[in-house]
């Protein structure tokens, strides 16, 4: 058992919806990631843009912007993707799909519903104090069955998609939904809940299920508190696909010992059923060592060692910081428009190509020339490695 203090301070968000997925299957993942940074990628960027392009969408379609409110917030919205270079045709697209999947449930007229908030606050703390979140869209009519639930959630991925079907995400927010509305509304346990997902960026993209606020509240009591009680006295690692988007894959010994297993084997020997089991453990194996990669730059930029590694800059990348004054000094250089502009101006190398090289360039465009900052690397340092490989191999030269 591991003493793990008091619940709220240590665990915090690390124990919430969210992560619902991973904590119901692992009961270590919250106490492992609750030391560990959560960065947001590019895509994370996007698609809180495309949220916030949803919630004005929504707050237009219900009336709660004057014209002059919506237009300043829409000429806003564009320009911020504009700048960050998101599709943005795309995203506002996206949102006017969701809200055509939610007229799909009930009503083509949203004021027929008898609640519909977007952004949703939802409050689980009867589950864990600090457990709380947002969903993207909560909603109650009434139908001749009575009351009806639904809660819809927005997703901008363009990968694989995400199904609404038994999400412990969406069934925890269904949960907390469920039970804020039961003390305006008469809800039952044989009241239905939908859950949707509305993912407009792929394929069959729009999925919803249905259950009852009874199967709900049956479900947290059978699994999602027992979860919660051995997340916070007697937490145990369990590996598997859900390891995938964990932010500890780096520090847990647990996903470290699958990697090194199969580290060992020899695909060609395996059986069928073998090629079976391991194809399901890939993602436990590439997100450790993922996570692994992610946790050592994390450690050398904080100056932490890790024995035999070092972190570089890779070479940045020449690019043109000033189309305009690069196009006046080419053309003052006796260069034709047309020679090095096709509707916008060529790419470095063919610039190099056609004033014929590098340093000509450089000579030519001035400070209209500039270069990126390189990513970071994490590679063997010379040195580093050379002891590495010696402490591995002591009767080898190196």
């Amino acid at each position: 058992m591991t003493d793990t203090g008091s619940a709220p301070e240590v665990l915090g968000a690390r124990l919430g919806p969210s992560g619902a997925g991973r904590w119901l299957k692992c009961s270590l993942a919250p106490q492992l990631e609750k030391a560990q940074p959560h960065t947001d990628t590019q895509w994370a960027a996007e698609g809180t843009l495309m949220h916030e392009i949803a919630e004005w969408g929504w707050n237009c379609a219900l009336h709660r912007l004057d014209a002059k409110q919506q237009q300043s917030k829409e000429a806003a919205l564009r320009e911020e993707s504009s700048k960050a270079g998101y599709p943005t045709a795309e995203l506002f697209a996206a949102a006017a799909l969701w809200r055509n999947a939610v007229r799909g449930i009930h009503s083509a007229y949203f004021t027929d519903w008898a609640y519909l908030e977007p952004e949703a606050s939802v409050d689980l703390s009867q589950l864990y104090p600090t457990m709380r979140g947002k969903i993207d869209l909560a909603g109650l009519f009434i139908s001749e069955r009575g009351p009806e639930i639904l809660v819809s959630d927005l997703k901008g991925g363009t990968g694989v998609p995400v199904k609404a079907y038994n999400n412990p995400q969406l069934k925890l927010y269904a949960f907390g939904v469920a039970m804020d509305l039961s003390m305006l509304h008469e809800v039952e346990d044989h009241t239905p809940v939908h859950l949707q997902i509305a993912q407009p960026r792929v394929d069959d993209g729009i999925s919803t299920w249905s259950t009852t606020v009874g199967e709900l509240v049956a479900w947290v009591e059978t699994e999602v508190r027992p979860a919660i009680a051995a997340a916070i006295s007697d937490p145990k690692a369990n590996p598997g696909a859900w390891c995938q988007f964990c932010d500890a894959g780096g520090v847990c010994r647990a996903r470290a010992d699958v990697a090194g297993m199969a580290i060992d084997l020899d695909a060609e020997q395996l059986s069928p059923e073998e090629v079976a089991e391991w194809l399901a453990r890939a993602p436990v194996v590439q997100g450790f060592l993922k996570r692994l990669r992610e946790r050592a730059q994390s450690d050398i930029l904080a100056g932490r060692e890790i024995p035999g590694w070092e972190l570089s800059r890779t070479q940045g990348r020449r690019k043109i910081t000033d189309e305009d004054a690069a196009a006046d000094r080419l053309t003052a250089a006796g260069y034709r428009q047309s020679q090095f502009s096709q509707r916008k101006l060529l790419g470095v190398t063919a610039l190099d190509a056609l004033v014929g090289g590098k340093q000509v360039l450089a000579d030519t465009l001035g400070d209209a020339l500039g270069k990126t900052d390189g990513f970071l690397k994490l590679s063997p340092g010379d040195t580093g490695m050379a002891n590495l490989l010696e402490n591995m191999f002591p009767d080898e030269e190196f």
